[in-house]
């Protein structure tokens, strides 16, 4: 069975600092991990498992930007899994999905997912 998992929300960080930039408030932070829900519960609808892959353990991660109308671009494997097509299992349901629907924000954002099979 996958383990699902709430997309991670990577803020950017300032060169000469490790505290997040931009600051967001208590409301928008509960707003962004609302989203953050609703955006992992998208992909995994569009996630199609690769069925000759039942039994084995593998786990992939991606990062991607949401644009602020819900645009999902810049997707790329940050940890591929080393099985081509359980990676691309998941590129395939990022493709699917296309958009996020428009961030509580207004601003753009990076999340990272991380996958997983047979764990």
């Amino acid at each position: 069975m996958p383990q699902i998992d709430v997309p991670k929300l990577i803020f950017p960080r300032t060169s000469s600092s490790t505290i997040p930039s931009p600051q967001f408030s208590p409301q928008q932070m509960s707003a962004l991990a609302a989203y953050s829900s609703r955006l992992r519960s998208r992909i995994d609808a569009e996630w199609v498992k690769p069925t000759q892959l039942a039994g084995v353990r593998l786990s992939a991660e991606v990062v991607f930007d949401v644009s602020s109308s819900g645009q999902i671009t810049n997707l790329r494997l940050l940890a591929g899994s080393g099985n081509a097509a359980f990676d691309q299992s998941i590129l395939a349901a990022f493709s699917n999905a296309s958009s996020a629907g428009p961030t509580p924000t207004g601003q753009s954002h990076q999340f990272s997912l991380s996958f997983q099979i047979g764990q």
